[in-house]
Parts: C-alpha cells; structure tokens; sequence
C-alpha cells in the first residue's frame, strides 16, 4: 500500500513543480513585457524615425513645440511636446503605442495640422522616452494619465475643442477612460488598432508566441495579472467605458494585423454608445499601427471625414 502512495505523493510533486515553474514563467513575462526594465533595451528604436522622410517626424520640433510635463496620479513626471496656436480653440492630443514616443503619429498628425491649423499635444506614456514610470498597463493606467492631459490643457484653455487620436496602446489609452474624461469639450476620437481588452490580447500574443501550449501559461495569467495591477483581468477592458459616453469615435484596423486581434475592432463599435456618429473603417491588409503607410489616401479620407463630420 505504501508503494502506490510514494508514487502518488511523486506525481503531485513533480506536478506541483510544473506549474510552480509555469507560474514564475508566466508572471516573469508578463513583468519583463510591462515593465520600464525592457524599455531600455528598445530606447534606441524609439527614437529611430519609422520612415525614411525624417521631416514627417520632427516638424513639430522644427516649429518650435515646447516640452510640457505634468504628474501623473501616481506622481511620475509625464511629458510632452505642446505646439500651441491662439487663434484656434481646436487642439489634438495624440497617443502612442507601446515602444513609440510622442513622434509615432506625427507623419498623420502633420496632415491634421495643415488642414486645420490646429493645437497639437503629442504626449510621451508612461515608460517611454523620458516619462518616468516602472510599469506599463496597456491603457489602464495611461487612461487616467491622459485624464490629467486633459484637464491640464483646458486649464490652459478652457474653451479648446479636444480631439483624441490614438495608436494601439494609444487608442486603449483613449477607450479605456473616455466616460471618466471630459464629456463637454473631447468631441471625437479616432483610434487605431487598439485592443478591446487584455484578456483577448494577451490570449492572442500566448497562442502566436506558444502555439498549442497557450492555455498552459494563460492559466496562470489571471493571477499574475492581479499581483501586478491589483485588480481582475476581467476588469481590464474599455466595454464599460465605451458604453457610458456619448463622444463618438472612429474605429480603425487592418485584417490581417499580428499584434492586436481584428476582432477588437467590431467589440470596440459594438460597445460604443453613440452608433449613429461612430464609425468603424477596416483594410484588407498591413502590419499592426500601419494603415496610414499602406493606405494613405484612404486613410486620410476617413479620418477627415470624420473630424468634419463632428466639428461642425
């Protein structure tokens, strides 16, 4: 009898071992993915141009944007680069993705700035170039930094009509917090990419990174996730806030995108409150965050569209 019980307690050990080390595993992945630490290993590539036309991505430096900073709720230094114009109360704020700095989106946002002649804030995240930060939250934690964007530019002008562009981690950044922001002055967003929440996104990289092996990893992510923000991963997505806004938004994604899963784009409109002004544009292909290079024109056609449509 003693025998099979020997054997019995071996197997469990050997078990409990195995997902002792999938754990740890799991946990290190998702610290190293989220975390300041890696940051620095890519701080060369964030300020590598994405483009061979350097000019599309340091005009806003050449018109003499100046750096502006605030602090975050949990007080790091959060800067920026601020393009100010007093004779238009029409101002764009833009977010990044993950890895990107305040250039990332300045190639689309010159067209803006041309057409409109507009304020332009283009904001370093948390974690990138030289904000401070340890942990990146791929929008949960940047949404209320970007609150504090908000009120700190109608601080400056309280009469600025705000629109939100947003990439990837920029557009989640965005969604993740719309309801909590200002509802009167923010009067549309265009978002690009961005995930409809963690869960998908993070199943989505485990089945690209580990094939059939995911789920052995994702078993252990609801609890790591929960060490390291202190909340479910159930509760890390933006249906809530999508539903409890009337700021319509412009929804935008490739097809064939590796990075972040196409179906946020149809869960992002399907939880978007104001259908009747929101709008949903997908392409047939491009890489993650790349639409705007592969279809240019058409890409710029909804985006103005849209930004006519709602700044009557």
């Amino acid at each position: 009898m003693q025998t099979p019980i020997l054997i019995l307690v071996i197997i469990l050990s050997v078990l409990a071992g195995i997902f002792l080390v999938l754990f740890i595993i799991t946990l290190t992945l998702i610290r190293l993915n989220y975390s300041k630490k890696i940051m620095l290993y890519i701080k060369r590539k964030q300020n590598k141009p994405l483009d061979t036309t350097v000019d599309h991505y340091n005009w806003l430096d050449k018109l003499n944007a100046k750096e502006i900073s605030i602090k975050s709720f949990d007080n790091l230094k959060l800067t920026g680069k601020y393009l100010e114009n007093k004779d238009s109360d029409l101002l764009v704020i833009t977010c990044h993705g993950y890895k990107g700095n305040y250039t990332y989106r300045l190639p689309i946002i010159e067209n803006v700035y041309k057409r409109y002649n507009c304020n332009i804030l283009a904001i370093n995240q948390r974690c990138h170039y030289n904000s401070e930060g340890k942990i990146i939250s791929v929008g949960i934690y940047e949404s209320k930094d970007l609150k504090l964007w908000i009120d700190y530019m109608l601080s400056i002008n309280p009469n600025y009509k705000i629109v939100l562009d947003g990439v990837s981690m920029g557009s989640a950044t965005i969604t993740f917090g719309l309801s909590t922001f200002n509802q009167d002055n923010i009067k549309c967003c265009i978002c690009d990419c961005g995930p409809n929440n963690h869960k998908d996104l993070i199943i989505f990289t485990y089945k690209k990174v580990f094939k059939h092996a995911w789920w052995l990893f994702y078993i252990f992510t609801p609890l790591s996730f929960l060490l390291i923000y202190g909340f479910s991963i159930k509760k890390a997505s933006c249906n809530n806030s999508l539903n409890n806004t009337n700021i319509p938004c412009l929804f935008i994604h490739s097809k064939t995108d590796k990075t972040v899963p196409y179906s946020s784009l149809k869960k992002n409109y399907d939880a978007i409150k104001n259908k009747d002004k929101s709008k949903m544009v997908s392409f047939n292909e491009g890489i993650h965050a790349r639409s705007y290079y592969k279809y240019h024109d058409e890409y710029l056609k909804n985006y103005f569209d849209f930004l006519d449509e709602n700044l009557k």
